[in-house]
């Protein structure tokens, strides 16, 4: 009973890292990305906030037009799906960045190479 306690001490951790991050995304996105990044430091083994800061990292890349660095993100995010988060949430998060990316007025990387990562992932090519 009591490893239960000791484990959500760092969860809380890693959400409140999450949260703060996140907070910071509108006004300051390039001190929210070195937030997130610590996220995927204090997460330790892959999981699910490590996950979500790296779909915020993904969109944050994007707006600032660091297209190569939104790509390493996305591709690291790839990595996820088959061991920290159940597909199902997977496959929404890849189609709600797809959507947050093809619907944004700004000069945009070929899709073609973040599609083919997907399509890789999913196991169509």
């Amino acid at each position: 009973e009591y490893s239960e306690d000791s484990n959500s001490e760092p969860n809380v951790d890693l959400e409140n890292q999450y949260y703060n991050s996140k907070a910071l995304k509108e006004d300051d996105p390039k001190a929210a990305l070195s937030s997130f990044q610590k996220v995927l430091e204090l997460e330790g083994e892959k999981g699910e906030w490590g996950f979500k800061a790296l779909k915020q990292m993904i969109k944050i890349n994007f707006k600032l037009g660091n297209y190569p660095e939104m790509m390493n993100r996305y591709k690291q995010l790839l990595t996820y799906i088959r061991s920290a988060v159940t597909r199902n949430y997977s496959e929404k998060s890849i189609n709600s960045i797809l959507d947050y990316i093809s619907t944004s007025k700004q000069v945009w990387i070929p899709v073609r190479e973040f599609c083919s990562n997907s399509l890789r992932l999913k196991g169509f090519s």
